[in-house]
């Protein structure tokens, strides 16, 4: 007997408790089967990922970074921008977990001063608080913009 498989029948339980064994033996080893042959293959992948990561990190910025990631539209991308455009790129955020995020702090940015301070605090305690949704778009274009809600318009 395999740990996997009863084999060609050369060897094979004869009794009902050598029957009942074997099922859970089978059962068994087959899992412990597949998760060493899981966790080797997560090694390779993980390596793979990083090499990729590494690949990117170190890739040119071209023109095309530029005009997607200048969420402003002044014709350069400030810090801001290049964090969001990269993470996105990475693949570490969700370009639209990044406009859920921003969509909720302009909403808890009651005075729209482009700052969360504490009579913004103390007005949202007012109020109920909403939840993070879905957003439509996957670009990084509009994601970096430290602009008010009011420039962004249909950007995001």
């Amino acid at each position: 007997m395999t740990a996997t498989t009863i084999g060609f029948g050369d060897v094979s339980p004869k009794s009902t408790a050598g029957r009942a064994v074997a099922i859970f033996w089978i059962l068994i080893s087959t899992f412990v089967t597949a998760n060493v042959l899981s966790n080797i293959s997560a090694v390779f992948i993980e390596d793979r990922a990083l090499r990729l990561e590494e690949k990117m990190l170190s890739a040119r910025m071209t023109r095309q970074d530029l005009r997607e990631w200048d969420a402003n539209a002044d014709g350069a991308v400030d810090e801001l921008e290049y964090l969001v455009g990269m993470l996105v790129r990475t693949g570490r955020v969700d370009a639209d977990l990044i406009t859920d995020i921003r969509a909720q702090f302009r909403r808890r940015d009651r005075d729209k001063s482009s700052r969360i301070t504490v009579a913004d605090l103390l007005n949202s305690s007012a109020s109920p608080a909403r939840t993070l949704t879905r957003a439509s778009t996957s670009s990084p274009a509009h994601l970096g913009s430290t602009t008010s809600p009011a420039r962004t318009k249909g950007r995001c």
